[in-house]
């Protein structure tokens, strides 16, 4: 079902559904995202390639753009999900670009003819690009052709030869198949099936858009349009509606929900937002300008449009001046004192840097102190050293091979080798906290703990671990069937194996322990357990509706029903013997307003501008105030 959220920086309505899913016994689990960007920039006004409609994306759709006549020009990636990322300083030596600046990824062109390039992230998984659109001048598109994790175990995407994707290929060889039924346009996406038969299916309107998404459960979210912007999403649970008004840069969207609550948010040039005080090595000049106000459920129900009420996030410059960025210079929410941040390699403290993680974090407290954080990083974006406000030093030491970077600051190692903190009474200055080794995968070969107790890992070749002994050398062994499925686990002492047998959608369905006790479990489409059976033949059952659980029987057949509101908030439970408790909500969101008992004592809650509880009045007339 379709959720939603808007992208502070740019003040943009961002919706997300995942219809079909399924995990793999191994590999990458394949879930087909999808996502609404209502100010997406990179989309063709015709599309020359599979597609969902104008403004949608998928986890499975990304593609490097390049010219193909000049290797030394900047390449750009077209993320999972939407975005770009632009790649320079490429090296004819070694085919790699430098590191992207958000997401510290590498692009390497592994190979020109046929064109192949591979761009490998920071925590060891690759993602390959080998389907060229056939292009021989700028700019030319390469399309994602695999997800391989940081074990080599690889997700398959096929293409047909209109640039369709066909298939999604998972680890252990199940193919998930889509299918183009639209007859006014053959390159829109009208249906997804996994390998197990379930179907998400995709409807649109007459204008091409995309009008409607129904899950595996049946469960459709729909949608209106004004132009390409999505006014109203219909869910199974109600209408949410969505308001926009522009003026010049400055922009606003104001979303109510299906209860009629309301949340805006405004991206303005120059606001009325108080200047305060900074903490030292700070500047709190400009303030005023690129900011972004939220204000939640509480805040237009109490205060709409007051600063004062609203959580303020404000933005650093482009290194040109004339954009504001999407990383956080300071933040100020209600009652609270602003927080800073500063970058690696500003030239002025509100201009965006080298890297996008802080190099601090700092508030000034109401003693007028400043408490300040303080971060270092390799250029792979790994944090290296942190300093907390009491001065207290944790350094995180990276490597190559189980070796460690010479330089931590320049350094490219992906495993963490060493985890040590400052104390000048230790030899050498320094308490070790935690040690790793790792293999050629950057997988685990030993741990080793503070007090110097080892636990060492060994894996099979599909990455799955296989053996774990602890500091006193006992080992826990696990085995696997051949598509990486676990069949059972045994400990240290002998005899005391557990095995596992699962069903034809590859979900774990018995459990035998060791003394022969014997569980099984039942799903939905969704693969929601719905009822467990233990050896002496009694069950627990659980009931859905929607996305909810409703009803949940306990193994003496008594039934305790939950019910829902259109937030999906619980707002009443009714026990095995009739007694019902019921919450009522504030318009603060999910906080509990009151909380009505079995025998229908109240118990009520008051809130500030934060939603925090200031005070409590019991049914008695009994009031606790909180500060």
């Amino acid at each position: 079902m379709v959720s939603w959220t808007v992208l502070s920086s740019l003040v943009s309505l961002a919706l997300t559904d995942t219809p079909l899913r399924y995990t793999p016994p191994r590999g990458p689990a394949i879930s087909l995202k999808l996502r609404y960007n209502q100010r997406e920039a990179y989309q063709p006004q015709i599309f020359s390639y599979w597609n969902l409609g104008t403004r949608w994306t998928t986890d499975w759709f990304a593609y490097v753009e390049d010219d193909p006549a000049n290797a030394e020009q900047p390449a750009s990636t077209y993320h999972r999900g939407g975005g770009v990322e632009i790649s320079s300083g490429f090296s004819s030596t070694t085919g790699s670009y430098g590191p992207e600046r958000r997401s510290r990824a590498v692009l390497v062109r592994v190979s020109a003819d046929p064109v192949r390039y591979e761009r490998r992230l920071s925590d060891g998984s690759v993602e390959e690009y080998g389907q060229p659109d056939g292009a021989l001048t700028s700019p030319r598109k390469v399309f994602l052709t695999r997800v391989i994790d940081a074990d080599g175990n690889a997700v398959r995407f096929t293409y047909d030869e209109q640039l369709r994707l066909v298939a999604v290929t998972d680890a252990v060889g199940q193919v998930t198949t889509l299918s183009y039924d639209e007859p006014a346009d053959p390159l829109k996406v009208t249906a997804v099936a996994d390998p197990f038969g379930r179907v998400a299916r995709f409807d649109y309107d007459s204008a091409g858009r995309l009008g409607a998404i129904t899950d595996v459960m049946g469960l459709t979210s729909s949608f209106d349009y004004d132009g390409d912007f999505v006014r109203a999403l219909t869910t199974p649970y109600g209408v949410t509606r969505f308001r926009i008004t522009t003026n010049g840069a400055d922009r606003s969207i104001e979303i109510s929900d299906a209860l009629g609550g309301r949340e805006r948010l405004d991206f303005r040039v120059q606001s009325a937002a108080a200047r305060d005080p900074a903490p030292l090595g700070f500047n709190s000049e400009h303030s005023d300008y690129r900011n972004t106000l939220y204000w939640d459920k509480k805040a237009m129900d109490e205060a709409p449009g007051e600063i004062s009420s609203a959580h303020i996030l404000h933005w650093l410059h482009t290194t040109d001046w004339l954009r504001s960025t999407g990383t956080i210079e300071s933040e100020k929410r209600p009652l609270e004192s602003r927080i800073y941040r500063l970058y690696p390699g500003q030239p002025v403290h509100n201009v965006v840097g080298e890297g996008l993680q802080p190099s601090a974090i700092g508030r000034l407290l109401e003693d007028g102190t400043s408490q300040i954080r303080r971060f270092e990083y390799n250029v792979r974006g790994m944090k290296t050293r942190e300093i907390d406000p009491l001065g207290r030093e944790t350094v995180y030491v990276y490597g190559t091979g189980n070796v460690p970077d010479p330089d931590a600051a320049a350094g490219t190692g992906l495993d963490l080798l060493q985890v040590k903190q400052k104390n000048p009474g230790s030899p050498g200055g320094w308490d070790v906290l935690a040690s790793y080794t790792y293999d050629g995968s950057h997988r685990i070969l030993t741990a080793t703990d503070a007090a110097g107790q080892p636990t060492t890992y060994s894996y099979t070749v599909a990455g799955q671990i296989e053996t774990v002994t602890n500091a006193k050398n006992e080992t826990t062994t696990y085995s696997y069937d051949s598509d990486g499925r676990l069949q059972s686990v045994t400990g240290p002492v002998p005899g005391t194996t557990t095995t596992y047998e699962y069903d034809d959608y590859g979900r774990l369905w018995r459990v035998t322990d060791s003394e022969n006790y014997t569980t099984t479990t039942e799903y939905d489409v969704f693969d929601r357990p719905t009822k467990v059976t233990y050896p002496d033949g009694t069950w627990e059952e659980t009931a859905y509706e929607r996305l909810d659980a409703v009803k949940h029987r306990d193994r003496m057949g008594r039934w305790t029903e939950t019910f829902y509101d259109a937030l999906r908030r619980p707002v009443a439970m009714r026990d095995p013997a009739g007694r019902m408790v019921q919450k009522q909500y504030c318009r603060c969101g999910d906080g509990v307003e009151k909380l009505v008992d079995a025998n229908g004592n109240p118990t009520s809650w008051e809130r500030d501008i934060q939603g925090r509880v200031t005070r409590e009045i019991r049914a008695n007339g009994a009031a606790h105030a909180y500060s």
